[in-house]
């Protein structure tokens, strides 16, 4: 049987790396390495995780952001398939079992994801709610093989990297993540790996995640502008693949820039409204709304301090 290593980086997570570590553990198909990378919590985490001492390989380290401990794991990691899992969200019991199956059905595909619900802390009992249903509207497919994937991924972020397994060898195809990145270091990861891999979709929750007021993505400001920005210098690339789609790249930044600007309109912050909303100049001047929004935002920078 193959082998297969889960790697979960965790900063001050007391609260919820034991249900996140113990679904990993419940799972149908257990995985043979679970390897917790403790990026400088200052909370009980190390405590809690002693009585699983046996049963994990545990690494502390200084505080570096996800990426690095993302990529620590994955550098101490020995499996030939690498399921990742953030420290506040769990699995579901077959998770494992069924994008294992995807693979053996599917020997040519090399990442394996799927859908990722959102359940309120201490809601459980509330139907999960699936995030980026863009996803089921453009990625159902029979093959499980995603022809697509870059063009979903452009329009938005639809891969939960806590759903995704992928084999090791896309480590050597991709490299590490980026940990010049604090924030959207998956997004940009996915983008880099989807010129070189195979993506299969599983049309199925497999991780629950709780929402909580430290989750990273509730900064909605700093995860867009970070999303611009990676979309950006992933542009700027002279592969073909991504030449081929520079209107649809276009499209997208046109979109981020033209709901910053309105974000920072509505909170008076003239200059960034005006920074964000000349993005779309041009392409979006024919639309009403963005014409008086941005001379709003033109005249009003000039005047208001």
């Amino acid at each position: 049987m193959n082998k297969i290593s889960a790697i979960i980086p965790t900063y001050n997570r007391e609260s919820f790396i034991v249900s996140a570590l113990e679904s990993v553990l419940q799972q149908t198909r257990q995985v043979d390495e679970i390897i917790v990378v403790d990026d400088g919590s200052t909370d009980n985490t190390e405590v809690l995780l002693r009585k699983y001492q046996d049963r994990i390989k545990y690494i502390k380290q200084n505080n570096a952001g996800p990426a690095a401990a993302r990529n620590t794991g994955l550098l101490s990691s020995s499996g030939e398939y690498i399921a990742f899992l953030d420290s506040d969200d769990t699995w579901v019991s077959d998770k494992i079992e069924l994008q294992l199956d995807l693979f053996r059905h599917h020997p040519d595909v090399d990442i394996v994801f799927g859908c990722m619900a959102n359940v309120p802390i201490n809601k459980h009992s509330e139907v999960p709610k699936i995030e980026k249903k863009y996803a089921h509207r453009k990625m159902l497919i029979k093959s499980g093989f995603v022809s697509n994937i870059i063009d979903c991924l452009i329009y938005d972020n639809i891969i939960p990297t806590p759903t995704v397994v992928m084999k090791r060898c896309c480590v050597k195809k991709v490299g590490l993540f980026n940990e010049e990145l604090m924030i959207a270091e998956d997004f940009e990861y996915w983008l880099r790996a989807c010129l070189y891999c195979r993506f299969g979709y599983i049309d199925r929750i497999l991780v629950i995640r709780g929402r909580h007021e430290g989750n990273l993505v509730n900064d909605w400001v700093k995860m867009n502008t970070m999303h611009l920005a990676v979309l950006k210098q992933w542009s700027c690339s002279n592969n073909e693949v991504i030449k081929r789609r520079q209107n649809l790249i276009s499209k997208k930044t046109r979109a981020i820039s033209y709901d910053l600007g309105s974000h920072f309109l509505g909170i008076f912050d003239f200059s960034k409204a005006y920074k964000y909303l000349q993005v779309g100049c041009p392409g979006m001047n024919r639309l009403p709304q963005w014409l008086v929004k941005f001379f709003m935002a033109f005249c009003l920078k000039r005047f208001v301090k």
